[in-house]
């Protein structure tokens, strides 16, 4: 009974923040809760169907200082506080307005990058390279395997007005060269793979597509004669086969990685110190997802 009542309180707090930062009524929002149905939500002169948990993330962000400034069927566009960054994100699929939140509000890329050639695997809407780009990297070089996630980070480079650092690539990374399958879920967008075996496991329907393919290799060879300040990797699994087929030599021309695991840790941590790397694991090693920041000694972790 007592969790009973906390799960209540929880959802009935919850539904407070939600009417008092998107200005809808209780009890519209907690029917919505109750019936497990979206919201209708006005925002910037339209009106918007979007998730009880959408809702609630986009209220966070707009109470932050964030603002929307355009409406477009089920995209919504918000800039920040100071006008210099614009992200267009989906709100019927995928954890576009989730990742405004990590990134950008909670930092959770937390490095220094000025003056530094940046690798991006897993750009999304391209969220995570403006936010490098911001932060005074040099150049940036982004993968995206997903058409319309890439659609996406295309409009909101340009938007934000970061098209000269960064170099937005429609392939998708694997330890071999060429075509490749990408497995797309249908409405969990940020969760699409080229491995099967390692790529999160969400019940949905899987569509496969054939994509164009590149190698780490060749990503490090675009940055030239310069190292890369920050390798981030979050590409639902391909970090296995990356990292294991990858060679001495290239690690050696990687200053920090800052990766999600999808999987388990299996043998990512001691690939990575082999190589050179003081590792970092962030959650318990026995849980299926998590994070790993690894850095030579010689370049900490710093805002």
């Amino acid at each position: 009974m007592y969790s009973i009542l906390m799960t209540i309180r929880s959802k009935y707090n919850t539904a407070k923040e939600i009417s008092r930062n998107l200005h809808v009524s209780m009890p519209s929002l907690l029917i919505s809760f109750l019936l497990k149905r979206n919201l209708e939500v006005k925002l910037a002169g339209s009106t918007i169907s979007i998730s009880p948990f959408n809702a609630y993330v986009l209220g966070n962000i707009l109470s932050r200082g964030w603002k929307v400034t355009g409406v477009q069927g089920y995209l919504v566009t918000l800039t920040s506080r100071d006008g210099e960054v614009s992200i267009t994100c989906r709100t019927n699929k995928g954890n576009d307005l989730g990742h405004i939140m990590e990134i950008f509000l909670d930092n959770s890329y937390n490095y220094d990058v000025r003056n530094k050639v940046v690798i991006d695997v897993g750009a999304s809407n391209g969220d995570s390279s403006i936010f490098f780009a911001k932060r005074g990297a040099k150049r940036i070089i982004a993968l995206e395997p997903d058409e319309e996630s890439y659609a996406l980070a295309t409009r909101n480079v340009e938007a934000s007005r970061v098209g000269d650092q960064v170099i937005l690539l429609n392939k998708a990374l694997s330890s071999q060269r060429g075509k490749i399958t990408l497995y797309v879920y249908e409405n969990s967008v940020n969760g699409n793979s080229i491995d099967p075996q390692n790529m999160v496991k969400l019940g949905e329907r899987v569509i496969p597509k054939t994509v164009e393919s590149v190698t780490l290799t060749e990503l490090l060879d675009m940055a030239k004669d310069e190292t890369v300040g920050l390798l981030k990797m979050d590409c639902e699994g391909c970090e296995y086969s990356v990292l294991n087929n990858l060679e001495r030599e290239a690690f050696e021309r990687i200053e920090a990685i800052f990766m999600e695991y999808h999987n388990g840790l299996q043998n990512l941590k001691s690939i990575l110190e082999s190589n050179g790397f003081q590792v970092e694991v962030i959650g318990e090693n026995n849980r299926k997802m998590g994070y790993i920041r690894a850095r030579k000694l010689s370049s900490p972790f710093h805002g």
